[in-house]
């Protein structure tokens, strides 16, 4: 358990970097051309690292079980 805890922070921090480090290199004018919807991508590395852990740990029933759970909503219309 704490081992997938552990890969999870690291692939979350990892992919996001791999977005954001462009992004403000683009800022300091050392690179051009990254599109700005990079941002975006960005953000979305810890759902992606969320998938992928629990693919490695729990298989396609962990990824069924994380898919109920974000879409499951426990609050009333009223």
């Amino acid at each position: 358990m704490s081992q997938g805890i552990v890969v999870y922070f690291f692939l979350a921090y990892f992919i996001s970097w791999c977005a954001y480090v462009p992004l403000a290199l683009q800022g300091q004018s050392l690179l051009s051309g990254i599109p700005n919807w990079l941002h975006l991508a960005a953000g979305y590395g810890p759902l992606l690292a969320a998938f992928v852990v629990t693919a490695w740990t729990d298989g396609r029933a962990g990824l069924r079980e994380l898919i109920n759970r974000l879409t499951r909503w426990r609050i009333g219309w009223g």
